[in-house]
């Protein structure tokens, strides 16, 4: 009996002289275009470097995605009617260059909201920052996330990320970025929401 995994296969290649390499899709299907394994990967990792989000598709074959957990933040998102899960991403994950962005949240039950994320170092609260930050506003969506792990797919890229001169120019702008993830997404959000 034939064993239908990686290791089965490679074996009975092997036996024939035949070397394999696992690859995932996305480097698969790279590599077929001329690409070894590293440079598929480096041609992902400079397509979300440089923000490009359906190039990373595209080489995917699938949404560009990040998972991390739902982190204490500094809860600002919350004062000014626009609630943010912190999602913690590790050293050496490939994440988009900073700005905003439609996208799907997927929770562990499976359950998909439409959201606005942020990616970046808060310039408007912070003259810098060490790191960037990927805060996710799901749209509609009302409940505690707090260590709660979280995929985050990328649809499209809406806007840089840039400084404000105050909370109110900050509101308004979040209230458009969430109406324009809302039509990228096809859904519908209520006067209220910002």
């Amino acid at each position: 009996e034939l064993a239908a995994s990686f290791g089965g296969v490679a074996a009975i290649a092997n036996t024939a002289g035949v070397s394999f390499e696992e690859l995932n899709a996305a480097t698969a299907a790279l590599t077929l275009t001329g690409l070894s394994a590293s440079e598929a990967q480096t041609a992902i990792r400079s397509a979300l470097a440089a923000g490009d989000i359906s190039a990373a598709a595209d080489m995917l074959g699938r949404p560009a995605e990040l998972r991390g957990r739902v982190i204490d933040g500094d809860h600002r998102g919350r004062t000014i009617g626009v609630p943010t899960a912190n999602v913690d991403t590790g050293p050496g994950m490939a994440i988009p260059a900073d700005g905003v962005y439609a996208a799907r949240v997927i929770r562990p039950d499976g359950t998909s909201h439409p959201a606005v994320v942020n990616i970046g170092r808060r310039p408007t609260f912070y003259a810098s920052a060490e790191r960037s930050l990927v805060e996710a506003h799901l749209l509609g969506f009302s409940g505690d996330l707090y260590g709660e792990e979280l995929a985050v797919r990328f649809v499209e890229r809406i806007r840089d990320e840039r400084r404000f001169d105050g909370l109110d120019a900050l509101v308004e702008q979040l209230s458009r970025d969430i109406a324009t993830a809302a039509g990228i997404l096809g859904v519908v959000v209520s006067d209220g929401e910002s």
